[in-house]
């Protein structure tokens, strides 16, 4: 499909058709091949459609269209016979009316209002149907004419549902089918407050996080020495003078990952803890990898500046290598130097944090049912199941029934950040909870509903759609889905992770590789790294929607799992050509070919002649080149074309043949054009395509 190539329903919204089956059918009547609303209409094609509709769609004034109206209406009266509808649709008719009661009671204009529909991934044809208000039977025939064979229990993958909903109108808003499947009818008006930020510490083992934690506990004003944190529940608040901030103590880079990947990052700020003496290490530049990926805010603690073989100027000029560039070294990325062991530099990473966050001005709802993010969920063998969870928005109250990831429960008992039993909790508020029926993932999102029954189905229901989604293909990026998804214009960059055995492997792979990031495709390499693909290259592979590369590498038996979880997909290879060759052929291959079209030849039509089997035939003169049967034209009137189609037959005399040149008689039919007339002009067109080949960058 090339850039000037038009699918029949995107035509439809720009001729203001009400519907592309009204586009579809007066296509077909000028015999033009279309079997949907998602045929393709070539460039010329789509040409003779926007003149032969354009201007009726968009020159009639309400005032032409009433007088029309007015004249149909009486033909009709006259003539007993519904001739009306040949003229003018009820579409008009509405507009008539409507402009008229607005003359006679000084009615304002009022604006259509914007249809939205809530999508995700296995959304059934049901649940669908329901939001496009149609009937399943009308839905499912539509679906079944895009390729699916569908019933009114199947699930939709993204591209279909996408597709059926904008046909019909809808702006498509791509949704978490966890939280879908749970009625919002009745949820309150949100109601936002300012919050405090929510901060993750990330970085290398041995660099100092935990005892930076430790410290800024100390730093908290309000409570003294005691600080306010729970370890099971691994987060807290520090409040100073001028502001509270909820630092989030996650077991690391695969906890984070996790979250996002399931669409519920809680951090609004990450600090980067990188020690003044090891500098930049594999974990940092892991941490380093997740953190942009994210988009999230970031600043630079740099720890243990209090060793005599510290260089934090060392450490800035290390992190500028890897694209985080710090004040003063050619970048706006906030950069603090502290001492987790003596307290240097502590309350000015604080002051630093508050500052951000005044600066993102951050705010929750703080009304309707609770809605809290998973940190971290285990089995205690006194009180079962546990959750420790931040309350992002709503009010979460003991007793309320709820649903978390496939599991649901009604809190039984809430314990917050300092230990003590709490009846309810607002946004920001980090609590631990007791009530759960099993133990869920970090990342899942807890979310109150009215009842135990509504609880359980929903739970139910979920069950069934991660059972039935472990059954289909990889709901991830795979070589062979790539074409597709970069067709449909879901795929900018084509992003990779890559492990290998040795560091001299990983960076000439990533040389090779990103050569072939061109001005269609842009292809990123999110991580480089030494070693066996572990559980956190899958997580940040979910997370980015990557692919892995192994060479001479192996795989951790937990990523494996991981990895079919998550339905990431990790190719292995040994030699480094053939990495190349079969991602160059991914991004390749997937490229619409190049259409040219050439003139061959052109006939004159000089006679028109009836014949009772044949219809209507033209009798021309060769003027140029030569024509052949079967093959491309166009038919011009003066200027203006007014039809393509091919030659349907072709004769010298009372002969068939199969080509005329130039100079020569002929008689010929033209595939879905009965109305020629002498003088017309008939273009013979060959049709070539040409393979694309990716293109380098324009800078390079």
């Amino acid at each position: 499909m090339s850039a000037k190539d038009i699918r029949v329903y995107e035509l439809a919204k720009e001729l203001n058709f009400k519907s592309s089956a009204e586009l579809v059918e007066k296509l077909r009547e000028l015999k033009i091949d279309v079997k949907s609303h998602m045929s393709v209409l070539n460039e010329n094609t789509a040409a003779l459609a926007r003149d032969k509709f354009g201007e009726k769609k968009t020159e009639e004034s309400p005032e032409k269209l009433k007088k029309t109206f007015e004249v149909e209406q009486a033909q009709q009266e006259e003539k007993g016979q519904d001739q009306r509808r040949k003229k003018i649709s009820a579409r008009d008719k509405r507009m008539i009316g409507t402009i008229g009661k607005r003359k006679v009671f000084g009615l304002k204009e009022e604006q259509p209002q914007e249809k939205t529909a809530r999508i995700y991934d296995g959304i059934t044809v049901a649940e669908l149907a329901k939001q496009l208000q149609l009937e399943p039977a009308a839905l499912i025939k539509e679906v079944i004419q895009l390729g699916v064979m569908a019933t009114i229990n199947h699930r939709l993958g993204m591209v279909v549902a996408e597709t059926v909903a904008e046909e019909h109108g809808f702006k498509v808003e791509q949704a978490d089918f966890q939280s879908e499947l749970i009625q919002s009818g009745d949820e309150e008006e949100e109601k936002l407050q300012s919050c405090f930020p929510v901060v993750t510490v990330m970085g290398h083992a041995d660099h100092g996080k935990t005892l930076l934690l430790d410290t800024v506990r100390k730093a908290d004003v309000a409570s003294g020495e005691k600080g306010g944190m729970t370890q099971s529940i691994g987060a807290y608040y520090v409040r100073r003078p001028e502001g509270s901030i909820i630092f989030v103590d996650t077991p690391g880079q695969e906890a984070f990952t996790a979250m996002r990947a399931r669409g519920s990052q809680i951090a609004d700020i990450v600090v980067l803890v990188v020690a003044a003496d090891d500098g930049v290490m594999p974990q940092t530049k892991e941490a380093i990898d997740h953190v942009r990926e994210a988009e999230v805010e970031i600043i630079i603690a740099v720890n243990k500046t209090d060793l005599p073989n510290a260089d934090g100027a060392r450490v800035r000029r290390q992190l500028s290598e890897y694209g985080l560039a710090t004040e003063g070294f050619g970048g706006n990325i906030s950069c603090i130097e502290v001492s987790a062991k003596t307290g240097e530099g502590v309350d000015k990473l604080l002051e630093e944090i508050i500052l951000q966050a005044e600066m993102m001005e951050l705010k929750a709802n703080v009304a309707g049912r609770g809605i809290g993010i998973v940190i971290d969920s285990y089995l205690d063998r006194g009180r079962g199941p546990m959750v420790d969870l931040l309350v992002v928005s709503g009010k979460l109250q003991v007793a309320d029934d709820f649903v978390v990831g496939q599991s649901f429960g009604r809190i039984k008992g809430m314990i917050d950040a300092e230990g003590r039993e709490i009846a309810e909790a607002g946004p920001v508020t980090p609590v631990e909870v007791l009530g759960l029926n099993s133990v869920v993932q970090a990342g899942d999102k807890l979310q109150v509903v009215t009842d135990a029954k509504t609880a359980r189905r929903i739970s139910n229901q979920r069950k069934e759609l991660v059972r039935e989604r472990r059954g289909q293909p990889s709901r991830q990026l795979t070589l062979d889905s790539f074409s597709q998804q970069i067709e449909e214009g879901k795929i900018k960059e084509f992003k990779l992770v890559i492990k290998a055995d040795t560091d001299g492997a990983v960076g000439a792979l990533r040389d090779a590789l990103e050569k072939l990031s061109g001005q269609q495709v842009k292809l990123k390499v999110i991580r480089g790294g030494v070693g066996p693909v572990t559980v956190s290259d899958i997580m940040l592979a979910a997370a980015s929607q990557a692919l892995v590369i192994a060479f001479n590498s192996t795989q951790e038996v937990k990523s494996r799992e991981a990895a079919r979880q998550e339905g990431v997909e990790v190719r292995e290879y040994e030699v480094i050509f053939k990495v190349v060759d079969e991602v160059h052929a991914a991004m390749e291959g997937m490229l619409e070919p190049v259409t040219s079209y050439n003139i061959l030849g052109k006939v004159e039509v000089k006679q028109i002649f009836h014949s009772s089997k044949a219809g209507c035939v033209a009798g021309g003169l060769v003027g140029e080149g030569r024509v052949r049967r079967g093959e491309l034209i166009r038919v011009y009137r003066g200027e203006k074309k007014v039809h393509e189609g091919k030659l349907e037959s072709l004769r010298r005399f009372q002969d068939d043949t199969a080509e005329v040149v130039q100079g020569l008689e002929c008689g010929f039919l033209v595939t879905g054009m009965r109305n020629l007339k002498p003088g017309d002009l008939i273009e013979s067109i060959e049709v070539k395509e040409t393979k694309q080949t990716l293109k380098p960058n324009a800078t390079e």
